[in-house]
């Protein structure tokens, strides 16, 4: 839509009235960012300081560091840019007070800095308030400034801002999910209106401005109830700001939504959706009318009656809905009348994730990350409490070139979970000895505990045993680094999971599941199931040889390649615990003595990987 912004400035001169001087309110603005791990950890706290005060007036302005986000700073860009310049700002969280009274990091902000200022008492008063065209497209602000006493300025500027008063339903990368005072628009600009220097008691100006909501289907927009105009006094040549003032948001509404999906990954079509009706907060939930389906096909309605508190939910069974086939396919489902009102519907909390139909069970699985296309055809991502987790690197395991693996960035991620998980179920029912093995690098930042599980269910999903799971040292293939970790060829490992206990079953399926604790990136390449219907023989290998076997003393482990390529090995014991593992790094051949005298007696698995293949042999250890 056009924007249209328009201005009337009225200079009304007054009767001269009594001198004094005005209680004061605090503007405290604050560059926060979606990406900022740290802001996400200081602004619970700095946020109710400025909630417990009824002298403060927050504005945030959501800025690119140390990266641009998906949603606040992308819709504009322009004003937060010109405040940003305004004060020279290079960080995040970085709070400035009334202009230049106080600045620093938002974690240093206390109720007695903010109390302090507050007793100073201003020059001026600042009135606001707002209201909306029928359709809420255009937020109209009325602000008047008056002198209770004589000033003298010298480049006094009027700016006004349009902020949303509580954002809910969205996760940034940093992990926040609850955002307050975001600063949407300034009026006109950033630059302000200038105001005259010279002020009689009495003096007044008032400012007439409108703002046609920007739509970007991009992005979180504006939501005109929680919107609402802040007004502030700055003398530019200091950059003190002299009085502030703030409308009220327009309506006190319930910000229902659906949130959850119960599987994303099917057996049967049609399916019938397990949703969750959730109230992020303000006045409770009595009705809803749910719109949901496939998107692009004929949506359905539910309708809903209740009572749900703020922060509570509610789970809810749907009507079946039919997938169709033909490729991944999205379930949506929105919110279209909220309380019997149709005027609170809430774009931004629409509900979207992928589902998909599992194939038919397969005998093999296979996968290494080559393919640009992401996630791979018959996988699929389940993403919970995160704006975004596995994504494709380039960097392949061991340093295969050309390569490709999983990354999940937890350097930039301080909460969520991802999974990534095969759409066709592997058939074990008549596997020997069946194993998945994969290759993984992972490093620290410090002491954090992101987590890699690897998940089991033979029931569609419905329940899921773990069987494997390392998490920060254990996980680790390198010591703890403050930058971002991207591995070298040595800095992987090849690590094996036994499927033995689910021997028998015909419909497994597998998910790999990693939890951010806000650390360093993790990789996973060379996915492979093995001990299922054959042994995979190793990739360009001209010999090959284990003895002796059985075994009590040492297993040697002998063979020469056609080529160069990245070797280890890694036996195990009938539980899958790891009780030899070597990287060899690229090798010609391999001629490794492996000391077994130490092991307690049983059937172990050899696993020798070369390049994309493994072989694994069952070892008797006596």
């Amino acid at each position: 839509m056009k924007r249209i912004s328009t201005l009337l400035i009225s200079a009304l001169l007054i009767s001269q009235l009594s001198q004094a001087q005005s209680p004061r309110m605090v503007l405290v603005e604050e560059f926060t960012g979606e990406t900022c791990g740290p802001c996400a950890s200081q602004n619970p706290a700095f946020n109710a300081i400025l909630n417990a005060s009824s002298s403060a007036i927050s504005l945030k302005y959501q800025n690119n560091i140390p990266s641009t986000g998906p949603n606040f700073y992308t819709y504009n860009t322009t004003d937060v840019g010109n405040r940003t310049s305004f004060y020279a700002n290079n960080y995040s969280p970085h709070v400035f007070m009334d202009g230049n009274v106080w600045n620093d990091v938002a974690g240093y902000f206390t109720s007695t800095i903010l109390n302090n200022r507050a007793v100073v008492t201003s020059p001026f008063t600042v009135t606001v308030t707002h209201s909306f065209s029928t359709d809420h497209t255009i937020i109209y602000t009325h602000s008047v400034i008056r002198a209770t006493q004589a000033y003298t300025g010298t480049n006094l500027k009027a700016r006004v801002a349009v902020k949303e008063h509580e954002i809910f339903g969205y996760t940034s990368p940093n992990g926040e999910s609850h955002y307050e005072g975001v600063m949407r628009k300034m009026l006109p600009d950033g630059n302000g209106t200038a105001l005259p220097s010279t002020w009689n008691v009495g003096d007044s100006v008032v400012l007439d401005l409108q703002w046609t909501i920007v739509d970007n289907p991009n992005v979180f927009i504006p939501y005109w109830p929680q919107l609402e105009a802040v007004a502030f006094v700055q003398e530019d040549a200091t950059k003190e700001v002299l009085q502030a003032g703030a409308s009220q948001v327009a309506a006190q509404v319930p910000f229902g939504a659906i949130t959850g999906l119960s599987s994303a990954l099917t057996c049967s079509n049609p399916f019938t959706p397990n949703v969750t009706l959730k109230n992020y907060g303000g006045i409770p939930l009595t009705s809803a009318l749910i719109e949901y389906g496939i998107e692009g096909q004929t949506m359905q309605q539910y309708s809903w009656s209740g009572s749900l508190a703020a922060g509570a939910s509610a789970p809810l069974t749907l009507s079946n809905v039919t997938i169709p086939s033909g490729g991944g396919q999205n379930f949506v489902a929105k919110l279209i009348e909220v309380n019997g009102n149709p005027d609170y519907y809430n774009r931004n909390l629409n509900f979207k994730k992928a589902v998909s139909i599992a194939g038919t069970p397969a005998q093999s699985l296979s996968q290494g990350f080559t393919s640009t296309t992401f996630p791979p055809a018959d996988w699929m991502l389940n993403n919970i409490g995160a704006a975004s987790t596995w994504i494709r690197s380039t960097v392949g395991g061991f340093g295969q070139t050309p390569g490709g693996s999983a990354k999940i960035p937890f350097y930039t991620l301080s909460s969520g979970t991802g999974e990534l998980i095969p759409t066709i179920p592997v058939d074990l029912s008549a596997a020997t000895n069946p194993y998945l093995t994969f290759s993984v690098a992972y490093c620290q930042y410090s002491n954090e505990l992101d987590r890699l599980q690897v998940l089991v269910s033979t029931d569609c999903g419905a329940t899921w045993s773990s069987v494997y799971n390392k998490a920060g040292a254990a996980l680790s293939t390198k010591a703890a680094q403050t930058s971002q970790f991207t591995p070298t060829a040595t800095q992987w490992r090849s690590d094996t999971v036994s499927l033995a206990n689910f021997i028998g079953q015909s419909s497994v399926m597998i998910d790999f599941k990693a939890t951010s604790d806000y650390g360093n990136n993790l990789y996973l390449d060379d996915i492979n199931l093995s001990g299922v219907t054959a042994v995979h023989n190793l990739e360009g290998v001209t010999s090959f040889n284990v003895y002796p076997n059985p075994a009590s003393n040492f297993v040697n482990v002998s063979a020469t390649f056609e080529k160069t390529m990245p070797v280890a090995i890694e036996l195990t014991d009938i539980s899958g615990r790891v009780a030899y593992s070597v990287n060899l790094g690229v090798v010609s051949s391999l001629n490794q003595t492996i000391d077994v005298k130490n092991l307690a007696a049983g059937i172990y698995t050899l696993a020798v990987r070369s390049g994309n293949s493994v072989n694994y042999q069952k070892i008797s250890i006596q």
